[in-house]
């Protein structure tokens, strides 16, 4: 992931895509970003290889920009 999106787009604790509050824009802003908002990831079969928990929080809290 480069560092652009990392700090535009994150997961929630149901493992959802929140998109910040600073993208704005419409056209291929919204097909690359807004349209996922609120979507759940698709989750690898193994249950071992899904997303940490507490590195996806660490990406909300200390990554992630709210706006």
């Amino acid at each position: 992931m480069d560092h652009f999106s990392s700090v535009v787009d994150s997961l929630d604790e149901s493992m959802r895509v929140q998109v910040s509050e600073a993208v704005n824009g419409s056209g291929i802003v919204g097909r690359l970003f807004w349209d996922f908002q609120g979507k759940s990831i698709s989750l690898p079969q193994v249950k071992a290889y899904y997303p940490q928990d507490e590195f996806v929080e660490w990406h909300r809290r200390e990554v992630f920009r709210r706006g």
